[in-house]
Parts: C-alpha cells; structure tokens; sequence
C-alpha cells in the first residue's frame, strides 16, 4: 500500500438537514524518492539580543473609542457556559453549552467551530457565525480531535492510526456540504508520546503541526539518543530539515501565511525561547530571554493575523510554573520582546487572542476581587476593561 491510501469509512457523516455526503482521497505524493537533509543544531549561545521593555500597565474602565467592533466567544467562570459577547455592548447570546470541546476559529474570523459531546461516545461538529447560523454533523467515533481549520471551508481532523504507529489519519471535512477527503500519512522516526491518561487533543498538538496546505508538517524524533524535530514534506515523502532541539520543540505553531513555524525550544532548564524555522528548514533564534530572565517558561501564544507579532504568556516561577503568567508581546520582524508585567494571571492558559492586526488583543488578568477580561492596546501600551470572570476563547469579525 502507497503512503497514502482511501479509507472506506463504516460510519458516514451526514447533515443533519439530511443532505447526502460524499468523500475522495487527499492528493498524494509523487514518486520522488526519500532523501534525508543535513542535520542542523541551534546555537544555544547567541552573540547578543535586544533588551526587553517592560510596561506595568493600569487597567482603565472605559473603552477607547477606536476599539474594534465584533464578538468575542467568551467562557463564563462562574457558570463554565459558552456565550458570544459583542465587543463595547452588554448584549449577550448563551451558546447552551457548558465546557465544549475543541473550539476553532476559521482564519476568515467568520465561523466558529467546535465538538459538542453527547450521550456515550457520541460527538457533533457545530460550526456556527455570530449571528447565530449554524451548521450540525454527527462525527464517526474516529473523528475526535479538531486539528485546525486549513481554509475559510474545510477543517482537518488528525488521528493515529494506532499507539506506537507512525502512521496518522488524516480527514479533511466541509461542514457545510459534509465532503470529505481521507488519507494516511507516515512519520518515520515520530516520537511515541502517546499517554493513555490524557486525550490526543491535550497531548499530540503540543508537539504536532502542519501547515495550511497539510504539504509541510514538524513533528518530534528521537535522533541519536538525544530529542529532535523533523520538517517533513509530505508530498514527496522526505526530511526537510532535523533540528536537535531540546524539549523537542513545544507548541509549534504555523505563522498564517504558511511560510514559516515557530516552536518553544528550552534552551537549558527552565529557560525558554522562541525559535523559528522557514520552509526550506532554514532556522533561527528569535528571542533571548533566558539572557534577561532567570528563570523564564513560555506557555501559550497566538500569532497576529499577518504575521507581525506573537503575544504569548511566560511565567518567571520555576517552582509554580502555571502561576503569576505575564503577557508577552514578541515583534517577529525585530525580535524586540515586550513584558505587559501589569496583565498577568494565575487562572487562563488559553493564548491570547488577536483581534487586529497592528493594535488591539484581548487577555484575562487577575485582580484582588476575581478574574477580569481585558482589551491590550500595544500601540499605545494601554489596557481596558471588558468585562468580569470571563475567559476569551475567539473573536468573530461582523
């Protein structure tokens, strides 16, 4: 059997409207043979780096009168339901769902998607927009883990194909018309991080990413007894590129043109740093913050819609690492990094969410009496309050 093959699903996915389905396979690769590129190992010893900013910021009460209109879906604290909440307005619309799973953003910023858990096993893709139009399918048992939307349309689904395999099933769904395509990918070398404990969602994307044509995918590798990540073409079934990073690379993510991908290397204990890595396996330090803070943990983080900025959150406790986070703020053009020390919590590990491109983010930051949501002006380095003891999971454009 070719690396790539047409799965017959026993369980189709149907409208629930009644609209019949239909499905083919994902292109495969070419007969290129499998070449290995040369190993590459990061410098943990930059020639030097730009100082870091720091802006304790004070949380104003009014909104500033160029704040962006749209949505933000929010998490209640207290009641743990969804609800869309629009942006500057008390207007908002419960979703009815209490701690949905695996929620997505298309990159258009017009739908929401995300797995509702029914009886039993039993799970249903919802994808809905601001208005509340939406779109329900019974998902088949295999289909867990929503990995990312690709495009404005289709939404891929990545599963393994058994623990310990290198081998992946990959499904790319249309909510809209239920089309499908299926094809098995295979990782030579992928590390087994399977944990029978935890759900893949919670496991496998930490170290697992692909970019939106699904042609390009970095994953972990045990190298030489000592831990890597691999750029694999996908089409022509070889190595880009093999890093020796320690940690092997955690939370990669793809910037939203595609071209390049950054990961959380630890540059040695308790001390992390951005890296990033083009298509071409070309790689590079973007920051140095273990040269500035001692200790420094990154944990997650969003890219600005172009490409500009990754606004993350770190944490200088070694001993407490999920506590007293600080929002970080990182140019990917200069690799100047800001420390926004005056929002920080203790509560939200969701990544900051963008909700323009050179201006404003939403984030969460602790106060004396609970949680409160805030809109990040890193223009003018200034901080507004949204709401109390809510969590932002997403933005919707109008």
């Amino acid at each position: 059997m070719s690396k790539f093959a047409l799965f017959v699903l026993s369980l189709s996915i149907f409208l629930l409207s009644g609209c019949s389905t239909s499905h083919s396979s994902l292109p495969g690769p070419t007969s290129t043979p499998t070449s290995v590129a040369k190993t590459n190992i990061l410098s943990p010893t930059p020639p030097g780096s730009l100082a870091v900013k720091e802006y304790c910021l004070e949380i104003e009460d009014v909104l500033p009168g160029e704040a962006p209109v749209g949505t933000i879906v929010a998490l209640d604290m207290i009641s743990h339901e969804i609800y869309l909440l629009s942006m500057g307005e008390e207007e908002q619309v419960s979703l009815q769902e209490r701690w949905p799973f695996n929620f997505s953003i298309s990159p258009n910023g017009k739908w929401l998607a995300y797995i509702h858990r029914g009886p039993g096993d039993e799970r249903m893709l919802v994808v809905l927009d601001r208005n509340g139009l939406r779109y329900q399918q019974v998902l088949p048992l295999n289909l867990r883990t929503i990995w990312q939307w690709v495009d404005d349309r289709q939404i891929l689904f990545v599963e393994p194909a058994a623990q310990g395999s290198e081998a992946f099933i990959l499904t790319l769904l249309d909510p809209f018309t239920g089309e499908y395509q299926i094809r098995e990918d295979i990782y030579p070398g992928i590390l087994d991080i399977y944990q029978p404990a935890l759900d893949w969602f919670y496991n496998l994307p930490y170290y697992l990413a692909y970019d939106f044509s699904i042609t390009t995918v970095l994953y972990p590798r045990f190298y030489h007894e000592r831990p890597g990540i691999v750029l694999w073409d996908t089409q022509q079934q070889r190595e880009i590129t093999l890093l020796e990073v320690p940690n092997y690379g955690k939370v990669p993510k793809w910037s939203p043109d595609g071209t390049r991908v950054s990961i959380v290397a630890a540059t040695r204990l308790n001390y992390d740093d951005f890296l990033i890595i083009d298509k071409d396996g070309h790689s590079s330090r973007l920051t140095y913050l273990a040269d500035h803070y001692a200790p420094v943990l990154i944990h997650d983080y969003a890219w600005s819609p172009q490409g500009d900025y990754i606004a993350f959150w770190m944490s200088r406790n070694a001993a407490y690492p999920f506590r007293d986070l600080q929002l970080g703020l990182l140019d990917t053009h200069t690799g100047q990094v800001v420390n926004y020390c005056g929002v920080e919590n203790s509560t939200n590990y969701e990544p900051p969410v963008w909700i323009s491109e050179t201006q404003f983010l939403i984030s969460t930051t602790d106060t004396s009496y609970g949680n409160q949501l805030v809109l990040v002006d890193i223009r003018q380095d200034r901080a507004f309050r949204i709401a109390m003891n809510v969590l932002p999971l997403g933005w919707l454009v109008p």
